[in-house]
């Protein structure tokens, strides 16, 4: 018996707020629907997030371009993410990492060029799992994660 997939929408003001959660819902469900979410102009001056499922019963939807990663992230998208009071959830943990720490040791990862990359790629090597959560056991997880680029 095939899966029914549901329909899935939701409204969000500011475009690029609409864009990170598009992009990381995305991400998150990889495994599952690869590219599975949108966003579209909504109907009242703002944005929709919206799944293929709903995609597919609109009519001529203008479609946003999504992030292919955050590479070329700014400042002033950073700022946005700082400052606002109702943060994504993804973003409010990011940003928790750098908050709680101390400013000397922030100052420290900069000014020494920590290579923040590799502590994570460590880090997640030593759960086991592969890049797409799947469990693959703490040799093969080395593999995966310690590869040099």
């Amino acid at each position: 018996m095939e899966k029914e997939h549901k329909s899935f929408c939701v409204f969000e003001k500011d475009p690029e707020k609409a864009i990170d959660m598009a992009v990381y819902g995305n991400f998150t469900s990889r495994n599952l629907t690869p590219n599975n979410f949108s966003v579209i102009n909504g109907p009242e001056d703002d944005y929709a997030i919206v799944n293929t499922q709903m995609l597919s019963t609109l009519d001529n939807p203008i479609i946003h371009k999504l992030h292919k990663d955050y590479s070329e992230m700014e400042f002033k998208h950073i700022e946005a993410i700082f400052t606002d009071t109702d943060p994504l959830p993804h973003w409010e943990s990011i940003k928790g990492i750098f908050a709680t720490q101390n400013g000397e040791i922030l100052r420290f990862l900069l000014a020494m060029n920590i290579p923040i990359e590799k502590f994570i790629r460590y880090e997640l090597a030593s759960r086991g799992h592969d890049k797409d959560h799947k469990w693959c056991g703490f040799e093969q997880a080395r593999k995966v994660w310690l590869e040099e680029k």
